[in-house]
């Protein structure tokens, strides 16, 4: 059997540290965010955001130099200190040790993903990894699921592939793209989770929790 995990949120606890990132950041340029500073900025891509910390708070640079700036400040976090979540390296262990195949699906970037599975001892248990960069699509579009289930060999097949994701869209794409789908509990989707317990009978706090 195949088993496809999405990266954050399922594992690797990096939402929170997601939630506070623009706040950190102009904490570190000697900014005091606005008390409203995280609501304002949640629904924001990040260019907007790092227009909107320019333009209010009068940061120097580009658009582009404060992204980069926020992303190196994120990656040093995957890198050193965000968690794995709880039950993941035990799970991985265990269904790699079942024999099954296991890949990540994920829109983030593959070098980071690689690093902090490198950084967990997970890397040997991971046969594939599917990045959207990569494969410039979204994971609320059916096509990196298509394409993760032909390069894994179950295209065709019976078999059908089981995606552990914490984000509904993504949970719904899967679905939509013939894959078992398992909603996975976390601080950033408690809003959605009636909506991901209707669309995939699941909202598991550990991966430990899911049995074949």
């Amino acid at each position: 059997m195949v088993l496809f995990f999405d990266f954050d949120g399922v594992i690797v606890d990096s939402m929170p540290y997601w939630e506070t990132l623009g706040a950190d950041y102009l904490k570190r340029k000697g900014k005091v965010p606005e008390a409203e500073f995280r609501e304002i900025i949640f629904p924001m891509t990040m260019e907007e955001s790092a227009d909107y910390v320019k333009k209010t708070y009068g940061i120097e640079g580009s658009r582009k130099e404060i992204i980069d700036d926020m992303m190196a400040q994120i990656k040093e976090e995957y890198l050193t200190t965000i968690p794995l979540k709880a039950g993941v390296k035990e799970a991985i262990e265990k269904w790699h040790r079942e024999g099954h195949t296991l890949a990540v699906i994920t829109a983030s970037e593959e070098e980071m993903v690689r690093a902090v599975l490198q950084r967990f001892s997970l890397s040997d248990y991971i046969s594939f990894l599917f990045t959207c960069t990569t494969f410039h699509c979204s994971k609320r579009e059916t096509k990196i699921y298509e394409i993760a289930k032909e390069r894994t060999g179950i295209a065709g097949t019976n078999e059908r592939g089981i995606l552990f994701d914490d984000n509904l869209s993504a949970l719904k794409a899967a679905k939509e793209a013939g894959f078992l789908s398992v909603g996975i509990k976390d601080s950033s989707n408690g809003l959605y989770e009636e909506a991901i317990r209707e669309e995939t009978g699941y909202y598991l706090e550990n991966l430990l929790d899911f049995s074949f």
